[in-house]
């Protein structure tokens, strides 16, 4: 029984308070260091995201514009600011729009920021060859971070951050 007790005297496992405190700061000083890098990521994230969904919709317009599906132009309507809007319709414009077509409306992620060089905000691309009625770009802005979608006379949509 001695020697039980002594091997537990002897061999005690665990660590000590000031183990634990010194492991506990290193935790807190990486935590730290990490915080402002995983903003910065988010950021860069939302301005992107966002960027990479409009190039979508974008090319959704051009391409059915180019199938000419129901014979006519499709096209995407921006609303800039925060929070900004942009819309798929069927038209040669927004204001002379299919209202008949069920346009479908997005919104970009959280404190993402929307402006337009667009002639009357509208990107449209015309039957067939799905050229772009009036060329421009699209910014969309999150901080310090930016990016700019070009769209060409020709309908080439480009993204550049």
């Amino acid at each position: 029984m001695k020697q039980f007790i002594n091997f537990f005297r002897t061999y005690r496992s665990g660590i000590t308070l000031a183990e634990a405190l010194v492991s506990i700061a290193i935790f807190a000083i990486m935590a730290g260091l990490a915080i402002p890098a995983y903003n910065g990521f988010a950021r860069r994230f939302i301005a992107s995201t966002s960027a990479n969904d409009v190039v979508h919709i974008l090319q959704t317009a051009r391409a059915q514009a180019q199938a000419s599906m129901e014979f006519d132009s499709y096209g995407v309507h921006f609303v800039s600011g925060a929070g900004g809007t942009y819309t798929l319709f069927k038209g040669a414009s927004y204001a002379t729009r299919d209202t008949s077509y069920e346009d479908q409306e997005y919104s970009l992620l959280n404190s993402a920021i929307l402006s337009t060089t667009l002639t009357d905000s509208d990107a449209v691309f015309g039957k067939i060859l799905g050229n772009a009625v009036n060329a421009g770009t699209v910014t969309i802005m999150n901080n310090a971070d930016t990016e700019t979608i070009t769209i060409t006379q020709t309908g080439r949509i480009t993204l550049s951050p």
